[in-house]
């Protein structure tokens, strides 16, 4: 029974990283009772377990990042509408050259002598210039025609999109496994306290037995003390039982993101899961650690590293943009824009404009060097997955028959302890056995209901994770 809490615990820690989130699904009745088979269990946790719907908005999201990437390299149009007023106008000193034109002309042309002395030409005067009222709009429209790093990060969003469905994909074998071995943990509960409510009752009616002896003058009183001794040792057990089944039910309920007070009815049993079980589906074939979803991770890992280095070495071409600007011009002396008869001033362009990195103090030689050296890594790294890919996967695969022998061991030894303590409990019963040897065969029987229930969980385990390299 401790190897049962120690499971139970441990599980809870392995799923503590999903978020919390109750949520109703089809499988609910109104009076919020939820009834599962072990697949139909699986398919709801699929459709309501908060990581996963966090995994498929993740892919959504790098959708809308490839569509946000390739309108970069559309054409940008943007308008502006501008409005100004002069409180004063501008005022700018200029040379004074009209005055000795002027004064020329009144001399030479129509000898006429004026009274003000000559101009001096170095004089300036104040004039002003400009529109009280100016009003613009205008279109410009740009369209990147080439760069490196657009092209790089194009198929950057296209990896990062397929790095999101991994992950889900990834996410999904594992709660599989996680709900398959917390089913199978609640099935155990469940049987377990079952058969101590079972040995706990059995103990209180020899305990009253005992005393109905005593009271005839035919019992021994030191029996009688010893189970009660043993009944209050399986009352102790049986409420360990039971808030252990309670924690396996809550930690399924997690997993399937329900509510702790809704209801929760299983329908496989232990036995449809252990006869699913066949050794033959499990039979050493050919394994090829590139199929599984793991090695296709760290393949796309190591694509996202060679992306960043081409995209580092996009960084010493050439941009190339064009673009195209029209816009209306308005001064005004009055506020009258809206006045059809005025006229409005256009301006056009078009062109291109190019970006040349010429120089950088060899900061772009240094990033490229230092991008290169993390592919290698991921190169190294991808390598040195696939390796071990293999190796825990012929682990996985002697764990799991190894754990199919021990079951089948311990299933008769459960067998072989339960008619002791039965033959056992006859002859206490009969005079014949005392209540020590009763103990120890009741003992001996609960010590193999457990080893049993312990060996079927890590078959589960065992399975579970050979289950994962079929993907």
């Amino acid at each position: 029974m401790k190897r049962l809490k120690t499971i139970i615990s441990a599980l809870l820690i392995i799923i503590s990283a999903y978020p919390l989130q109750a949520q109703k699904g089809a499988f609910a009745t109104k009076d919020s009772i939820f009834t599962f088979s072990l697949d139909q269990a699986i398919n709801y946790a699929l459709e309501h377990n908060p990581q996963i719907i966090n995994g498929k908005i993740d892919i959504q999201k790098a959708k809308w990042q490839i569509w946000q990437t390739t309108a970069m390299g559309l054409p940008q149009v943007n308008a502006n509408v501008k409005y100004q007023q002069y409180a004063a106008l501008p005022t700018q000193l200029m040379p004074n050259f009209l005055a000795p034109v002027i004064y020329q002309v009144n001399v030479h042309d129509f000898g006429l002598q004026p009274i003000a002395p000559p101009p001096n030409p170095n004089d300036k005067i104040p004039v002003q210039f400009g529109s009280k009222y100016n009003g613009a709009w205008g279109v410009q429209v740009n369209q990147l025609i080439f760069d490196g790093q657009y092209f790089v990060g194009l198929q950057a969003s296209q990896i990062f999109k397929e790095l999101a469905e991994q992950k889900l994909t990834k996410n999904k074998i594992n709660l599989k496994a996680s709900i398959e071995q917390s089913y199978v943990l609640v099935l155990i509960a469940e049987q377990s306290k079952k058969i101590m409510q079972q040995t706990y009752q059995n103990a209180v009616k020899l305990a009253q037995q005992t005393q109905q002896l005593i009271a005839a003058g035919m019992g021994d009183k030191t029996q009688a003390e010893q189970m009660n001794y043993v009944v209050y040792q399986l009352k102790n057990q049986l409420k360990t039982i039971e808030r252990q089944e309670l924690l396996a039910r809550r930690l399924l309920k997690f997993q399937l993101g329900i509510d702790f007070s809704d209801s929760l009815i299983l329908t496989t049993t232990l036995d449809d899961i252990q006869n699913k079980i066949k050794l033959g589906d499990y039979a050493d074939s050919t394994f090829n650690p590139r199929a599984t979803i793991d090695y296709r991770l760290i393949t796309t890992q190591t694509q996202l590293s060679k992306l960043n280095l081409r995209r580092e070495q996009a960084k010493v071409l050439p941009q190339i943009i064009g673009f195209y600007t029209y816009s209306q011009n308005a001064m005004r002396d009055k506020f009258n824009f809206f006045d059809k008869d005025k006229e409005w001033f256009k301006t056009s362009l078009f062109g291109l404009q190019i970006n040349i990195p010429l120089f950088g103090s060899g900061s772009k030689y240094a990033g490229i060097k230092q991008k290169k050296l993390e592919y290698l890594q991921a190169l190294n790294n991808q390598q040195m997955v696939e390796q071990q890919i293999t190796i825990a996967y012929h682990q996985a695969y002697t764990n799991f028959f190894n754990a199919y022998e021990r079951l089948l061991n311990e299933k008769k030894n459960i067998q072989l302890t339960k008619q002791i303590y039965q033959d056992t409990k006859a002859k206490f019963i009969n005079g014949a056995a005392s209540s020590l040897e009763l103990t120890q065969a009741q003992n001996q029987y609960l010590k193999a209901q457990g080893n049993y229930y312990s060996a079927l969980m890590d078959l589960i385990k065992a399975k579970t994770e050979l289950d994962k390299y079929k993907f």
